[in-house]
């Protein structure tokens, strides 16, 4: 009986190990150098690339060990330029950055400055890319929502409007739900719990309703003033507005036809993740009370990047679409 009961600890015990082994497998230590915080994470031919949202900085990084390869900058120097990323989208040969001034540029993997843009481009927090292209939202000057399909660079061929109940709210917020989904356009507001696909000509195709049990939607937009008033008593007016609401932290294309939605209900102080299958409308929920598993970043080829501040130490874990939703196969 002994033996039986030391045979069955060793087992579990070997266990513990064998998971907490794994574990530290999917565990990528950012190089120790490397102070980062609020990371955007992309990955291109490989790469890691990490824009540091608070620093304003752009990190090209070897996924493998986290070691930084080089930081990202440009020297390049003319009058009225100045190099401030705000937003970041890594393409097939450059990196297109919303700047400062000017506002939109593309600068090489290896620091070599490319491109400026049309002096009349202005700049978005929502921008899409194709091959040929560039969509980006906007709200026109009589508050219409709409999507503006622009050339490589940045001069504007045709703009169509899309049906969103808060355009106010939604262009003062970053994680407004857009993506390209085979020839169609993923579009929804943060603050709504549905999401439109648009045809590329403009024409609403359908819209899926979010099956969440929690989500709460404002009771109204910011006020058309709001253009007009200061800083403080704007920011007073939308934390009015969104107080006990929900909100559409991030959005993933996780796979070619399968959507990952991540939300946060504050009335609840619940944090959401609901995973769409585009072609069926079929939906998974999972919800937990607060993110300890970290802060996802990045959902792309079926895996999950999930970001821990630890002190003086940054790592990124990975997961499978399997770890979150059990029922996942």
């Amino acid at each position: 009986m002994n033996n039986f009961k030391h045979i069955f600890f060793v087992l579990i015990l070997g266990f513990a190990l064998f998971s907490q082994s794994l574990a530290q497998e999917n565990r990528i230590y950012l190089d120790d150098d490397l102070l980062v915080s609020g990371i955007d994470l992309h990955i291109h031919n490989d790469n890691w690339i990490i824009y540091d949202r608070f620093q304003q900085k752009i990190y090209l990084i070897n996924p493998e060990n986290g070691e930084l390869i080089r930081e990202i900058h440009s020297d390049y120097i003319h009058p009225g330029f100045s190099w401030l990323p705000i937003i970041i989208r890594p393409l097939d040969e450059a990196i297109f950055v919303v700047n400062s001034a000017p506002f939109g540029f593309y600068i090489g993997y290896k620091n070599e400055f490319l491109n400026e843009l049309d002096m009349d481009f202005e700049a978005t927090g929502t921008l899409l890319f194709t091959q040929d292209y560039m969509l980006g939202f906007y709200v026109n000057l009589d508050f219409t929502p709409e999507i503006r399909v622009m050339d490589m660079e940045g001069k504007v061929t045709r703009s169509f409007e899309v049906d969103l109940k808060f355009p106010l709210l939604d262009y003062r917020m970053e994680e407004l739900v857009m993506h390209l989904f085979r020839d169609k356009i993923i579009i929804g507001s943060p603050n709504q719990n549905e999401i439109h696909i648009y045809g590329l000509d403009g024409t609403k195709q359908r819209t899926i309703l979010l099956e969440s049990d929690y989500f709460i939607e404002p009771s109204r937009d910011l006020s058309r003033t709001s253009n007009a008033r200061e800083i403080g008593e704007l920011m007073e007016e939308f934390f009015q507005v969104k107080r006990n609401t929900s909100d559409i932290m991030n959005s993933f294309m996780v796979t070619d036809n399968e959507l990952l939605v991540y939300m946060r209900h504050n009335k609840t102080n619940l944090f959401e993740y609901l995973f769409i299958n585009l072609d069926t409308n079929e939906q998974r929920s999972q919800t937990i009370p607060y993110p300890d598993d970290g802060y996802l970043t990045l959902a792309q080829d079926g895996k999950l990047y999930f970001t821990w501040y630890h002190g003086e130490k940054t790592f990124i874990e990975i997961k499978t679409l399997s770890d979150i939703f059990s029922s996942y196969r």
